[in-house]
C-alpha cells in the first residue's frame, strides 16, 4: 500500500518537534519506506496489528523515537524481539552512528528486519535469528552499552536475558504502557538481589495526537 507522502510527512514532523526532534527529508522517506513495507507484508506475517497510517506514523515510530531524551549516549545497541524493526531501526534512522544489533526468535520477522536494513540503506546493522537467551552462551559475543525492547516481554524476564550481555556502565530501555506499576515492584525486587548496583527510573510520555500515555523504564549499570 502507498502512503501520501505529504499526509505522512506533516503527521511525523509536527509529532516529533513535540519532543524537541527535528527530522530530516532523508529520514521522513526511510520511515516512509519502512511503513510502507509493514502494511505489505503484515498481509501474510504477523508484523503488527496496526493497520491506519496515522497509527503506524506515531504508535511504530513517534513511540521509537519519543523517549530518546532520556536516553544516555548510545554506541553499540542490541534490541531484543524487535519484530517488525521497532525501537531499533527508527533509533537507527535518527541516530546513525550507532551500531544496532535486531534479535527475533521469529524466522519471518527476522526475514524482514534484513529485507528492511538492505531497503533503507543503514550501515552497521546486524540481524540475528534467535533467541536472546543464547546470546551469552556465544563467547564471540560483544557485549552491548545500550539494550532496548518494546512490547517483548514484561520488565523482569528482560532484566533476566539483558543483563548478561550488558557492558558495566550500560543501559536498558523498556517500552511500556501507562501503568506498569506490577512490573516495576517485581523488577525492582530482582534488582535488590543483584551483585551489581542498578537504578531503575521511570519516565512517563505523551504521543501526540491521540493522547496516549506512555512509560520508558530506564535502569542504568554502575560502571564496576
Amino acid at each position: 500500500m502507498q502512503i501520501d507522502y505529504n499526509h505522512w510527512e506533516n503527521i511525523l514532523r509536527r509529532s516529533a518537534a513535540s519532543f524537541g526532534i527535528v527530522l530530516s527529508d532523508q529520514q521522513i522517506r526511510q520511515f516512509l519506506i519502512h511503513g510502507e513495507e509493514l502494511q505489505r507484508w503484515t498481509r501474510r506475517t504477523n508484523l503488527t496489528a496496526i493497520k491506519e497510517v496515522e497509527e503506524i506514523a506515531i504508535k511504530h515510530f513517534i513511540d521509537s523515537i519519543a523517549p530518546s531524551i532520556y536516553f544516555e549516549p548510545m554506541h553499540d545497541v542490541l534490541d531484543i524481539g524487535s519484530g517488525g524493526g521497532f525501537p531499533g531501526l527508527p533509533l537507527k534512522v535518527l541516530y546513525p552512528h550507532i551500531h544496532l544489533t535486531l534479535i527475533d526468535a521469529v524466522r519471518k520477522k527476522a526475514s524482514f528486519l534484513k529485507h528492511m536494513v538492505r531497503l533503507i540503506a543503514v550501515k552497521d546493522t546486524d540481524v540475528i535469528h534467535g533467541r536472546v537467551e543464547a546470546l551469552s552462551t556465544r563467547h564471540e559475543m560483544a557485549l552491548f552499552d545500550t539494550i532496548i525492547s518494546r512490547a517483548y516481554s514484561n520488565i523482569t524476564i528482560i532484566l533476566k536475558n539483558a543483563l548478561p550481555l550488558l557492558k558495566p556502565g550500560g543501559q536498558i530501555l523498556i517500552w511500556k504502557g501507562p501503568s506498569p506499576d506490577n512490573e516495576i515492584k517485581a523488577a525492582n525486587a530482582v534488582i535488590e538481589r543483584q551483585r551489581r548496583l542498578l537504578t531503575l527510573k521511570v519516565r512517563p510520555y505523551a504521543l501526540p495526537e491521540i493522547s496516549a500515555q506512555r512509560t520508558l523504564i530506564a535502569i542504568h549499570a554502575s560502571d564496576v
